[in-house]
């Protein structure tokens, strides 16, 4: 059969790059006009130990004018554009008194909050807070940096959270001794001890603080999505068959003195990568605006590029601006007779760029948590899997919590296992909406009770400047095929008023930051300059009351709906199977451990005191259990090779359903026969725990 030739042009514009492919150490705001390197250098050696520990008395060090606390910290290469000092701390409440901070000697004063931010009533509660104080980077130099807390002050109006070295090894997957790189001083800065700190001198640890440098780093890499370039973007869904005779690559770059950007390229036969079918990947080259041509091997349907931008000047970035794909195909047309497609669903599978550890559904410790608690007969005649998450919420929400425990995140660590006189496991019974127990804990209960049955859950925290924060959970539905926020402290959740469509907290998040005048800044946060009556008026979501004789809905809507500002995961959700990392007493001390992933956005900067932020939706709300399917003509007549994809965690296999015949295992690749007339093929992923996953499908007439 002769073809025709073709010629392909596909056109990939930053935004389109951004939001399709997986991204490190790279960033673009919704208004730049490409993608830069990531801004932001964090440098720090507390966090795997930084929290309030509950190991020793006196965690904050009470600083005086004879009282000093020493940090030091090693700057490798200072060239930045600005810098900032970060500490984690609190003040007396009134307090007035300011804090010396000397910085390889040379004084930087923070005014108390009361008078030197007055809107910035955060710092008047009495609270640990994050402490921001410009630098001029004069003051600082590459290698070893002192840096020295001290008041005017007999009596302490300044305290330091200290980080407790016994707690070290919680927050690093890593065996690393502690840096010893903070002492005290009880004369004025004549002597000093590194291993007595605290306000009783009783544990040896590491004040936090840290050094944030404005500058870009120095790599990162943007890896596309598959592409195929047989096929115009806005072709059928099911493809002609092709021959591959040429592809050409143009890079569209901006590339400043001191500025790389280098091209690989990896093409296969199969859409979606497989070692057999694919090439290594091949370095092609850089270039400001090249064109890369491809020959022999490489020739093929499918194609995946990867761009590295660099910098040997960290005041300078390389900015990708666009990639152009041109082809040049023999395309086939369909063998004989008509075919038309109907109606389909084929979802796309949002990656993320960050990896996620799950954890394994019949982990012994989530077994026994579902036996013990008789967890079926909590769930037993359940319709619907979104009605077992909710069954599960209620019973996270009433189960008895009787001794807490931080480390490690293990649910029957912390439940009470009590039965009342008719052999029944006792269950709370409150006198307000709001659980007994720190959220934290509830959270983890009910992450481990969804765990157990297979459906996904992960710990999510919020908070806003000026507010207290909350650990919660987002469940992957399969029902409504997404992430919803679910809140077991509570017993309800957010949905949507016009769809009635559960919500995530991203979500949330995005009807917030709407609503704000300005972008969010501890200087003045949104809770003390916004009228919040307003912020709060007229919102188009609703709360889920559920069957309990106390209202939620005004105080969701108004206390809790505020603390969106701030959204942030821990990448992964097994805590069973290793313990750590993990922070140390999440929740009782505002959030300062380093191994989040943090959402950033236009109206919510990237915080300086952490290291790992996203502004792409896909990196903290990924597709999971649902499956993609690419379909290719063949040569034979009435066939339709078909090639299955997904993110499934405990994936056994895919199910296939063929005209209604009923659900039988397929590989991932396989060939479909149609029959004249309407054809329809179904399409799921399997789970070693036997979940339902969402279904895909088409719907094909065809004729001879």
């Amino acid at each position: 059969m002769e073809g025709k030739l073709k010629e392909i042009e596909i056109i990939q514009s930053a935004e389109q790059i951004y939001r399709t492919s997986t991204v490190d150490n790279v960033w673009k705001k919704a208004k730049d006009y490409g993608i830069k390197l990531l801004e932001g250098e964090l440098i720090e050696n507390d966090s795997p130990a930084a929290g309030e520990s509950r190991l020793a008395p006196g965690v904050y060090e009470a600083i005086t004018n004879r009282i000093f606390a020493k940090k030091e910290l090693w700057i490798e290469d200072l060239r930045a554009s600005s810098a900032l000092l970060l500490f984690l701390g609190k003040e007396e409440k009134g307090n007035k008194t300011p804090l010396y901070i000397d910085v390889n000697g040379n004084t930087v004063v923070r005014k108390a909050s009361l008078i030197g931010y007055p809107l910035a009533k955060q710092y008047q509660l009495g609270w640990g807070r994050w402490y921001y104080v410009d630098l001029p980077l004069s003051y600082l130099r590459e290698g070893k940096n002192e840096i020295v807390f001290r008041t005017p002050s007999k009596e302490p109006s300044w305290y330091i959270l200290v980080a407790n070295d016994e707690e070290y090894y919680k927050g690093t997957i890593e065996d690393v001794k502690p840096p010893n790189t903070s002492a005290k001083s009880k004369d004025g800065g004549k002597t000093w001890n590194y291993d007595r700190l605290g306000s009783e001198d009783a544990f040896d640890g590491e004040y936090i603080v840290r050094i944030y440098l404005k500058k870009f780093r120095r790599k990162g890499s943007i890896t596309s999505s598959i592409i195929d370039v047989g096929s115009a973007p806005e072709g059928s869904i099911v493809k002609h068959r092709v021959d591959v005779k040429e592809i050409t690559i143009t890079l569209d770059l901006d590339l400043p003195p001191k500025t790389y950007a280098t091209l690989e390229v990896r093409t296969g036969k199969t859409p979606f990568y497989d070692e057999a079918s694919w090439s290594r990947w091949i370095e092609l080259g850089s270039g400001e605006k090249k064109v890369y041509k491809l020959d022999g091997e490489m020739l093929n349907r499918y194609l995946q590029w990867k761009v590295t931008l660099t910098t040997d000047d960290p005041l300078t970035t390389p900015t990708l601006k666009s990639i152009k794909i041109r082809s040049k195909v023999i395309q086939y047309d369909w063998p004989e007779g008509f075919l038309k497609v109907v109606d389909y669903k084929n979802p796309e599978l949002k990656r993320s760029s960050w990896n996620f550890d799950y954890e394994k559904w019949d982990h012994p410790r989530l077994q026994e948590l579902r036996r013990k608690f008789k967890l079926d007969s909590v769930v037993e005649g359940c319709k619907t899997e979104f009605e077992k998450i909710l069954r599960l919420l209620n019973w996270a929400y009433r189960i008895p919590i009787g001794e807490v425990c931080y480390y490690p995140w293990d649910a029957l660590r912390m439940l009470k296992l009590e039965y009342d006189s008719k052999g029944e496991i006792k269950l709370n019974v409150y006198d307000q909406r709001r659980r007994d127990k720190m959220c934290l804990f509830p959270a983890i209960v009910f992450m481990q009770a969804c765990l157990s049955f297979g459906i996904q859950a992960r710990h999510i925290n919020i908070n806003s400047e000026g507010l207290s924060g909350h650990e919660v959970v987002e469940v992957w539905s399969n029902d409504y095929e997404k992430w919803i926020y679910m809140d077991p402290t509570r017993d309800f959740y957010y949905y949507d008023k016009n769809t009635g469509i559960p919500l995530n907290a991203l979500e949330i998040h995005n009807i917030l930051v709407e609503r704000l005048k300005e972008v969010e800044d501890w200087r003045r946060p949104f809770y003390f300059t916004h009228d919040i009556s307003e912020l709060t008026k007229n919102l188009p979501i609703g709360v889920r009351e559920g069957e309990n004789r106390f209202p939620v809905t005004e105080y969701a809507l108004k206390s809790q709906f505020l603390i969106f500002q701030h959204l942030r995961i821990i990448p992964r959700n097994n805590f069973l199977s290793r313990h750590r990392p993990l922070p140390v007493n999440q929740g009782d001390v505002v959030w300062c451990w380093d191994g989040y992933l943090n959402w950033a956005d236009e109206k919510t900067p990237p915080l300086p005191h952490f290291s790992k932020h996203t502004n792409r939706p896909q990196d903290m709300y990924w597709s999971i259990n649902q499956v993609s399917f690419v379909l290719e003509m063949e040569e034979e007549p009435g066939s339709i090779r078909v090639y299955l994809e997904t993110i499934t965690p405990d994936f056994s296999g895919f199910l296939v359903n063929i005209d209604g015949s009923g659900w039988a295992e397929k590989d991932k690749t396989f060939i479909w026969r149609l029959h004249e007339g309407i054809n329809h093929m179904a399409v799921r992923s399997e789970t070693t725990s036997g979940l339902k996953n969402p279904v895909s499908w088409i719907k094909i007439v065809y004729h001879k």
